[in-house]
């Protein structure tokens, strides 16, 4: 059977595999689409084991929110040349509402939900052929309140959600506080601050000239 460009775009549409990958596969089954999806799964397969062990340094992080609950999934990556993809950052971005949506609550829970009619573990299976990295679902962090509010920042390395009983703009801008705070906040309340801390500061206080 003739190896067409549409049958070969359509492949590549279906898959978001790279063009040749598609003609390689197509060509390998004699122009059986379906089969041709199931090889090119596979492989991916094949791919994502031989990346495993991969340092994942890089990432990014997707943010969902809705009825009373935010959701922030952090997906890691090899490079920064993959984190910034916008085809990586959809995805996380979809993992995010995948977690919203179905509840999850940490990464084997998320992995066992469908994204796009896919199985999330696959999808991520898929993406690690298609992008050529070892990718990991790090962490699926979830925030229930009266009243949310959430910030992802432009980058889409950071991500903050504030809970509370307050309007909605003012939790917004605590969650941007909270995302340009460097380093990151100690506690989320009085609380959680750690004594040690707090003995420090009030030392380094007492001895300034301010106080003198």
């Amino acid at each position: 059977m003739a190896i067409t460009a549409a049958l070969v775009k359509e492949l590549r549409d279906r898959t978001g595999i790279a063009m040749m990958k598609c003609k390689k596969a197509l060509e390998e089954v004699d122009g059986d689409i379906e089969e041709a999806v199931l090889l090119l799964r596979k492989q991916g397969l094949a791919t994502a084991d031989k990346k495993a062990d991969r340092e994942t340094n890089c990432g990014a992080v997707g943010l969902a929110m809705g009825g009373g609950k935010g959701v922030i999934v952090t997906v890691a990556c090899e490079t920064d040349f993959v984190s910034g993809n916008d085809v990586f950052r959809g995805f996380v971005s979809e993992l995010a509402q995948a977690a919203l949506d179905g509840g999850a609550t940490d990464a084997d829970s998320l992995s066992a939900l469908d994204v796009n009619g896919a199985k999330v573990s696959d999808a991520l299976v898929e993406k690690i052929q298609q992008l050529g990295e070892n990718m990991t679902i790090s962490a699926v962090d979830v925030v229930e309140g009266e009243t949310l509010a959430g910030y992802l920042h432009s980058n889409g390395q950071v991500a903050t959600i504030a809970a509370g009983n307050g309007d909605e703009e003012t939790l917004r801008n605590v969650a941007m506080h909270i995302a340009a705070a460097s380093p990151a906040p100690a506690s989320l309340d009085r609380d959680g601050v750690d004594a040690e801390l707090v003995a420090k500061e009030r030392e380094v206080i007492a001895s300034s000239d301010d106080v003198k």
